[in-house]
């Protein structure tokens, strides 16, 4: 081989070995097109298209790549299975903003795209070599941005894609100008709209504006009917406060799975009402109201998010009409209403049955919220109820909120005391980052939140700005966040100092920043995944040493009250490691469980620990994987000190006693929701709209909807009442449901306890 010739041999050889470098890159000379698509790595990509998954960061070798981030625990990859186009329905995010970098000749490419989530709303930005072709923008849910051949030019031999936001790339394809395979692109330059919102899915709409939006009823702390059957209260739709006791019925929910079957036809609810009065300890009068009343079931075709993506067939039916004048009052008598679902040949397919007393119910406050059409998340999360003092007249004030960027104050009479809208305001993932109290202890409640950057105190009266200083850690780009509020005594002068919480889970940029009530800074706080350890999604603040001053649980870090660490655990082999979420804790409780004096913390992953050493009484429950709520309270009568209550997502909560040992519920189904709704010093369980007693008896009634409703003495009547927590924002209503009447005066000013200025939000 001459000279010259083997030159241009080794010259042919190199560039061969630059196209594999590039994945068979796009070129002028090939005509080829590079097609990616985003996902999960051990799923199979659409045809023609490679798989990236989270974990392929850019190398030089590789030639392409999603960009390494500090915040990779951020960066992870989802698939929906409910998209047609597979590119559509899966995609990697990066909760910090993606990045995608692809080596190529310098040229003229036409790049197309698509960024979003089919299954929820969501935030996105689109900027390809620098210029902007998407601002940020949000879609709803089902949709996607899809980007369609911006023309792109390469001089430096790179291309990037930077998708903001919620950081979620679907799919990417990058096309040479001069391909023949872009010769539709090339025709339509100058007609076709580059930047489009695509509905990428019939998904219905969310519940509240869906006639085939599965219903939502919980039960529980992320749970719902288990076997798919419940009997729950009914109202009329405009149901309002007033002095009267609210007449109410009884209704049935029925899911049966779909599995692509059509709806069943031949079903039957046959319904049995049944009155006993009880004459002493062995004797009883039974007499039978109605039986074997049949009720022909019509069902329809639903969508349900949780606890996964499925459809089912759906029936709600009335029961019983109101006519609770027609029953007994009196503390003896109590009525079993019992359903049996047959099917077309008469076969039980399933059951259920209540106890219930006579007992009267009231609404003691209604207000109705303004219709908000943004979607908010399948649970409202995003929306939450805050109640205080605002107007400082010792009633109980409500502060809605939707995210960080909407807020609507009421006065205790449903009177507009102020609102604040400012649409530009981050996405607070999870969290309003708002909260309500007093925090100077003196005169009306304040609003702490995030306004405008900045964390705020606000007049409670008006709204108005009373202090400010900049939210740590924010910029101008910020456009989503995980951030929350919590409040603390850290110098021993009352609950009178800010905890603000960055981020959760195991991300290295978490942080905690204290502040005193006139927004003075007091400490950082960072390095909370150390040797191992982990972080959750709220604090948990009490005394825990006797000093005066509170510490602070973080995940498996406790602090001082000045910001040090009295002690740091790893999660492994502690704690439990299981389900989506093995970076983090959910949630932590501190409490006196054996009555010693001594607090103890109850970890969501099945860990007890003494709160002052980190010492463990028990570690690791089985069973539970992805532990989420957790309480510290007084279950059962009939045992000393209190009991530790702990769900797994999706599934009943479980009760244990301090040693781990799991214990029988006194109550007829299993909630985490326990309050005192007659005000005689023993609590009653509510879910799923029941209120029930120690013996299984529905004594009082509340919205079957509300997820994780809050309860406390709201209109000063002497007893727990029922309100929501998070609420969905298309026209809703803040109902207090009690077991008395509003009464003319509170007995005494509105008293805000711990577990409403700090609950988790």
């Amino acid at each position: 081989m001459h000279g010259k010739q083997r030159a241009r041999f080794l010259l042919i050889v190199a560039f061969c070995g630059f196209i594999s470098s590039l994945h068979c890159a796009t070129t002028s000379a090939s005509g080829k097109a590079l097609r990616y698509d985003f996902g999960i790595s051990t799923e199979s990509p659409a045809t023609d298209y490679v798989r990236v998954g989270s974990d392929d960061v850019y190398t030089k070798e590789r030639g392409y790549g999603l960009v390494a981030t500090s915040t990779k625990k951020e960066r992870g990859a989802r698939r929906r299975h409910l998209a047609k186009d597979k590119r559509l329905d899966s995609f990697v995010f990066d909760d910090a903003g993606l990045a995608f970098r692809q080596q190529l000749p310098n040229g003229r490419y036409f790049v197309s795209l698509a960024t979003g989530d089919v299954a929820y709303a969501s935030e996105t930005a689109v900027t390809i070599n620098g210029v902007s072709i998407q601002l940020r923008t949000r879609t709803r849910r089902g949709e996607v941005v899809r980007v369609d051949g911006a023309k792109v030019a390469v001089t430096n031999g790179e291309l990037r894609v930077d998708i903001g936001g919620l950081g979620q790339l679907c799919h990417l394809d990058i096309v040479p100008s001069d391909s023949p395979i872009a010769a539709g692109l090339r025709d339509s330059e100058t007609t076709r709209q580059l930047v489009t919102k695509f509905q990428a899915t019939p998904i219905p709409p969310r519940k509240t504006d869906a006639d085939n939006q599965g219903t939502w009823l919980c039960i529980g702390p992320w749970h719902f009917p288990e076997n798919g059957i419940w009997i729950y209260p009914t109202f009329p739709d405009n149901l309002k406060a007033g002095p009267e006791e609210i007449r109410h019925g009884w209704g049935l929910f029925l899911h049966l799975p779909a599995d692509n079957k059509p709806a069943p036809v031949g079903y039957s609810a046959v319904v049995d009402l049944v009155e006993t009065t009880d004459s002493g300890p062995s004797a009883s009068t039974i007499r039978e109201i109605f039986k074997g009343r049949r009720i022909a079931l019509d069902f329809r075709r639903v969508f349900l998010s949780r606890p996964d993506h499925h459809h089912a067939h759906e029936v709600l039916v009335p029961l019983v009409e109101p006519f609770q004048n027609k029953l007994k009052r009196s503390p003896n008598v109590t009525y079993a209403l019992s359903v049996h679902i047959t099917d077309s040949q008469g076969h039980i397919v399933k059951s259920h049955a209540i106890r219930f007393a006579n007992r009267p119910t009231y609404v003691t406050t209604s207000i109705d919220l303004p219709r908000r059409g943004l979607d908010v998340g399948p649970f409202g999360t995003r929306s939450k109820v805050n109640i205080g003092d605002l107007s400082g007249d010792g009633k109980c004030d409500f502060l809605f909120c939707i995210s960080a960027g909407y807020k609507i104050a009421f006065n205790s009479s449903g009177s507009l005391l102020w609102q604040y809208n400012q649409p530009n305001e981050p996405w607070v993932y999870n969290s309003v980052a708002t909260r309500v109290f007093n925090i100077d202890g003196e005169g009306p409640a304040e609003v702490v939140c995030l306004q405008e950057g900045h964390l705020r105190i606000l007049d409670g009266r008006n709204g108005k700005t009373i202090r400010s200083t900049p939210w740590p850690g924010l910029t101008s780009r910020t456009t989503s966040l995980e951030g929350r509020i919590f409040f603390a005594n850290l110098r021993g002068q009352g609950v009178k100092d800010i905890l603000v919480l960055n981020g959760y889970a195991n991300h290295p940029s978490v942080s905690i920043t204290a502040f005193t009530a006139k927004l003075d800074h007091l400490w950082n706080a960072t390095g909370f995944f150390d040797g191992g350890a982990v972080g959750s999604h709220c604090l948990n603040v009490a005394d825990i040493d006797d000093d005066g001053k509170d510490e602070i649980a973080f995940g498996t870090t406790m602090l001082d009250h000045d910001g040090t660490v009295l002690w740091r655990l790893p999660y492994s082999p502690l704690f439990n490691r299981g389900g989506g979420d093995s970076d983090h804790v959910d949630e932590a409780e501190l409490g006196d469980v054996d009555g010693d004096g001594k607090l103890e913390i109850f970890y969501a992953s099945g860990t007890l620990l003494d709160a002052q050493t980190g010492k463990p009484h028990f570690t690791r429950l089985p069973d539970v994987t992805n532990g989420q709520w957790v309480r510290i309270d007084k279950v059962r009568h009939d045992l000393p000190g209190k009991q530790l209550l702990i769900a797994n997502k999706w599934s009943a909560p479980q009760l244990f006693d301090m040693n781990g040992k799991q214990l029988d519920s006194p109550f007829p189904f299993d909630s985490w929701d326990l309050l005192d709704w007659d005000g005689d010093g023993t609590t009653e369980i509510m879910g799923g709209g029941l209120i029930c007693d120690r013996r299984g008896v529905v004594i009082g009634v509340c919205e079957p909807r509300w997820t994780m409703p809050q309860f406390g003495d709201i209109t000063g009547n002497g007893r727990e009442e029922a309100f929501p927590w998070c609420l969905d924002v298309h026209g809703q209503q803040i109902r207090v449901f009690s077991s008395a009447p509003r009464p003319k005066q509170r007995r005494s000013p509105l008293t805000i306890k711990r577990r409403h200025y700090n609950f988790r939000d």
